[in-house]
């Protein structure tokens, strides 16, 4: 039985290391194994936490966009007012960072291996509109502290992405 509290530190360990193997092995040559030794922890904690592969898969990348989103958010609403913010949201949007560049390859490996696993496919489209609203989010900002025009929200964050 594990410590008490040590649950969030456990699966925090996982989802960083599941994100460095998925990025370097894509989701089909992640195996939990291979996550547990990334962790430094036992394939048993790794499946004390995770039912299984694609349980601990989904949650990894549920938790980087949920982290991606609020990074990205911080990112924005503490720069500058004006021009300093769309550079930043360019910034936290693209890989132009070590942990983007890792994020951007599990969410490409994600889409890919959404072809053969449905229940893939609802967290990814569930990540990718809350994304999208967002990037709505933050060009509204954006948007009024240069005192723009009315502009379609959504369809800006649709092209942006």
């Amino acid at each position: 039985m594990p410590k008490v509290g040590i649950g969030p530190v456990r699966r925090m360990q996982v989802f960083r290391a599941a994100t460095e193997v998925i990025a370097r092995e894509t989701f089909g040559g992640t195996t939990i194994k291979k996550v547990a030794d990334a962790a430094g922890l036992s394939t048993g904690t790794v499946n004390y936490y995770f039912t299984n592969k694609l349980a601990m898969l989904m949650e990894t990348l549920s938790h980087i966009s949920a982290e991606w989103s609020q990074d990205l958010r911080r990112a924005v609403e503490e720069s500058e007012p004006g021009e300093p913010r769309i550079r930043v949201l360019i910034e936290a949007t693209g890989p132009t960072t070590t942990l983007n560049r890792l994020r951007w390859r599990v969410w490409t490996a994600a889409w890919s291996e959404s072809l053969h696993a449905p229940e893939l496919r609802t967290v990814l489209w569930r990540s990718y509109k809350n994304w999208l609203q967002l990037l709505s989010e933050m060009f509204g900002l954006i948007n009024s502290d240069l005192g723009g025009p009315a502009v379609d929200l959504a369809k800006a964050a649709r092209v942006y992405d």
